[in-house]
């Protein structure tokens, strides 16, 4: 053993790495195990075992199992192997794990990136082998075993690369890729205390455990829960999800107009101080377990100005507003919502309006994003704030920057990448726009457009700069209001990014130069822009959080962004003439990486991109 040589006793590896060791082998001494060489019952748990070698100095000399080299074992004293990886180990014979004899368990494990010239290159199998929920797959070897060999118990929802006649693999979620490849991410600093490989997107492995099984792991290697999203992944990593974006669906409107499945529909206006709870977990495309959902929510035929306020039912409405409008107005604004205990959201409306929701993704209760009862910032105004910090600063005047701190206060930690923040704007004495940035360089982009005598929302899902603060630049004197709604902590799986341009269809510039210029977009058309394998964007993105803003319109209608396809009964974004309106959606793209907006009516597009899914 080049690393770790242990006889009889008990064994326990936990949360480990061995790593970069060789065992040497010359005439009659064998090289078994280049990581470890255990004889007798072993625990791995959340290790890593990466970068061994078993190496034979002569041809007479075995040299067996590159990471591994197991022996003995019992049922009741059993090898086991759980939430561990296994990777870029190499030897002569069995360049993953070679198992001499014994009983020996697999759980939520992943076998990859190992070699081998002889037997198999990933695991070769001379005792009992049980393997569930695992990774078996890209591992290189000369014969025909490829990243198995031997006989195996299946327990299912494994994915297995080239397999030993003896072997087979039949059980519910066992899937043969044979040469196929796994879409596994590099060996990297994934989180937790150890390396490991997490599944790209389309990989076989993901929500691939549908049942249940002995001895489940409720984490994965690095401690993230499992499952994230409806199912848990098979391996040793659970790729966390973010945000489930889906395609538009309509979950409610007080008019009489349809919804999806016929509810929550034709109740008329909504009654000033009335509250609607709306049903959304467990309906349409959103899981029961789903505790935020982003949700566009229309305000129309208001009988004198108000606001509206979207909370999670709480007995208490909080001090917060989510969108504000005026007789005869149309006032869009997407929120990312939190549920309530029974997965329900709460409108509540101060003066006598119409409601409509649209929803178009959710988040699960073990997302990396945490959703909070709506929180008040800060307001420019003398108006209070939740710690009184953060307010009464006086109008922003124009060209200036107010940065404001979000993590470390109140509910949001100071480990916090991103917040969801409603921006508010109000009392402006000119035209003009604010553009929430994570400080440092005023970007290309704009969060909200305003005019005087208008109070205008809108949300976003904001980068937070190095010390956890917002910058709001405004371009003309307006007050300013930040309330937060949520934030995100560290994760591989969302990525917040410096606003950029990506589609202008005026003569205006973008951050590369493409979908500009288009002319003013005619009604009832479509525009399809690329968003992913542009700029910071990467190809294999899944989602993004775009600010859209609709300009110089020739008569009232309406936008609705979605990927592609055909156009879904949900709007996002309502518009007239003269009316300039952002409203920044998490926006699912197609499998091309693309968003189409469509346009009732004639209208400039702009489509500012803040952030993706990995």
């Amino acid at each position: 053993g080049g690393g770790i040589v242990a006889f009889g006793g008990e064994l326990i590896v936990d949360e480990t790495t061995v790593s970069g060791n060789r065992a040497i082998g010359s005439g009659f001494a064998q090289a078994l195990g280049g990581g470890l060489r255990r004889d007798g019952p072993i625990w791995v748990t959340d290790s890593t075992i990466d970068g061994n070698a078993a190496v034979a100095e002569d041809a007479t000399t075995m040299a067996d199992g590159g990471g591994v080299w197991l022996s003995g074992g019992s049922p009741t004293a059993p090898l086991m192997f759980v939430n561990s990886t296994i990777s870029n180990n190499s030897a002569e014979r069995s360049g993953g794990i070679h198992q001499e004899a014994g009983d020996l368990s697999i759980i939520a494990t992943t076998v990859t990136a190992n070699s081998s010239p002889n037997l198999a290159g990933g695991i070769w199998v001379g005792g009992d082998l049980s393997i569930t929920a695992s990774i078996v797959a890209g591992n290189g070897a000369v014969e025909d075993m490829g990243d198995f060999g031997g006989t195996a118990s299946s327990g299912g929802y494994n994915v297995m690369g080239e397999l030993d006649l003896g072997a087979p693999f039949d059980r519910p979620g066992d899937i043969i890729i044979g040469t196929g490849d796994p879409l596994l991410g590099p060996l990297a600093d994934n989180g937790g205390p150890t390396r490991t490989h997490r599944p790209l997107r389309g990989s076989p492995a993901l929500d691939r455990v549908t049942g249940t099984y002995q001895d489940r792991p409720t984490v994965d290697q690095r401690g993230i829960a499992r499952p994230q999203g409806t199912h848990a992944d098979s391996g040793s990593v659970e790729r966390e999800v973010v945000f489930t974006s889906q395609v538009p669906q309509r979950f409610a409107d007080s008019r009489s107009e349809d919804t999806f499945d016929g509810i929550f529909r034709d109740t008329g206006l909504r009654a000033g101080g009335s509250v609607w709870e709306i049903d959304v977990a467990g309906r349409g495309q959103v899981p029961t377990e789903a505790a935020a959902a982003i949700v566009n929510v229309t305000v129309v035929g208001a009988v004198a100005p108000g606001h509206a306020t979207v909370y999670p039912c709480s007995a208490k409405v909080p001090t917060a507003s989510s969108i504000n409008y005026l007789p005869g107005s149309v006032e869009p604004n997407e929120l990312i919502a939190k549920l309530s205990g029974d997965g329900a959201l709460c409108i509540t409306t101060l003066t006598t309006a119409h409601v409509i929701v649209d929803v178009v993704g959710w988040a699960s209760g073990t997302s990396p994003y945490v959703p909070v009862d709506p929180t008040r910032y800060a307001d420019s105004r003398d108006e209070p704030t939740f710690d009184s910090q953060q307010r009464h600063t006086g109008i922003r005047a124009r060209g200036t920057t107010w940065e404001i701190p979000i993590a470390g206060r109140g509910i949001v930690p100071a480990s916090a990448t991103a917040a969801a923040v409603n921006l508010t704007v109000t009392a402006g004495t000119d035209h003009g726009f604010a553009t929430v940035h994570p400080c440092g360089a005023l970007p290309l982009a704009s969060s909200l457009n305003y005019g005087p005598g208008i109070t205008r929302p809108n949300e976003l899902l904001a980068k937070l700069s190095p010390t956890g603060t917002i910058c709001v630049y405004t371009s003309a004197d307006v007050h300013v209001i930040v309330d937060v709604v949520g934030y995100l902590g560290t994760t591989l799986s969302y990525t917040p990014i410096v606003p950029a341009r990506y589609a202008d269809s005026r003569d205006e510039p973008t951050f590369d130069d493409l979908q500009r210029h288009t002319g003013i977009r005619g009604g009832g058309t479509t525009w399809e822009i690329p968003i992913a394998g542009r700029g910071v964007v990467p190809a294999g993105a899944g989602s993004a959080t775009v600010n859209l803003t609709v300009t110089e319109s020739t008569a009232p209608g309406h936008a609705t962004v979605y990927p592609c396809g055909i156009v879904p009964l949900a709007s996002s974004i309502n518009y007239a003439p003269g009316v300039t309106r952002p409203n920044e959606l998490v926006a699912k793209l197609s499998p091309t990486g693309t968003i189409c907006v469509f346009t009732l009516a004639d209208v400039h597009v702009i489509v500012d991109v803040v952030g993706h899914d990995s």
